[in-house]
């Protein structure tokens, strides 16, 4: 219902969307098509070993299932509420503990977010080495601080946060919430596991970005380089 209101509000502009994907390159677009879904067994392969580290074993082929259906749920509603599907999920379907499981895909995201800064902050320095617009320059610089207060805020739950919540009027529930929380999250982010960890998201987000420069080739936009 969600997908058929959109499209009538767009039906004007997206009548136009068939010509364009006729017009464009197909063996591009079906390279694109390959380089997006090859990111799924990624994503569940890291899935699975975060799982693994906080003591629940789950198949690489059943975590990138979920993940489907979770990216699925995302690109239908907003706030990446796919992502509290994905948790809900796999506590449906196994013993998994759903504060747990939220600290695995919560550090899954922030892994996302150092790459994505990091990449771009390369990429941008890259693109824009002889002359760097303002725009841009602000853009690194959000993208510095927002990877400096998320790593404050993880120091600050692996060192600070179980006294914090302890010092707060909370009930004990909310207490054992939090604690099977930052046991998915810290548990997870085991140090042997960054190396392989990085490798991992790293390839995720090559992948984005090899799928979009794709499909930017495939319309015919030569100008746009990798």
């Amino acid at each position: 219902a969600i997908i058929a209101f959109f499209l009538y509000l767009n039906r004007e502009r997206l009548a136009a969307v068939p010509e364009l994907i006729l017009q464009a390159n197909p063996a591009l677009i079906l390279l694109a098509f390959f380089v997006f879904y090859l990111g799924f067994p990624l994503r569940g392969y890291r899935w699975a070993r975060l799982l693994r580290q906080t003591g629940f074993g789950i198949g690489v082929r059943d975590s990138q299932e979920i993940l489907y259906l979770s990216w699925f749920v995302n690109c239908v509603v907003p706030a990446k509420l796919g992502d509290v599907y994905r948790a809900y999920l796999l506590k449906m379907n196994s013993p998994a503990q759903l504060s747990r499981t939220f600290g695995t895909v919560f550090i899954e995201r922030i892994l996302d977010i150092f790459a994505i800064a990091i990449l771009g902050l390369a990429a941008g320095f890259w693109s824009f080495r002889d002359g760097m617009p303002p725009a841009i320059r602000l853009v690194f610089i959000v993208g510095i601080v927002v990877v400096v207060v998320l790593a404050i805020g993880l120091f600050t739950m692996r060192n600070f946060g179980r006294r914090i919540i302890v010092a707060l009027p909370l009930p004990h529930q909310v207490r054992d919430l939090y604690d099977r929380f930052e046991e998915g999250v810290f548990g997870a982010l085991a140090a042997r596991q960054l190396p392989m960890l990085a490798v991992l998201t790293g390839l995720i987000w090559l992948t984005e970005g090899l799928r979009l420069f794709l499909v930017v080739q495939a319309l015919g936009f030569d100008d746009v380089s990798l």
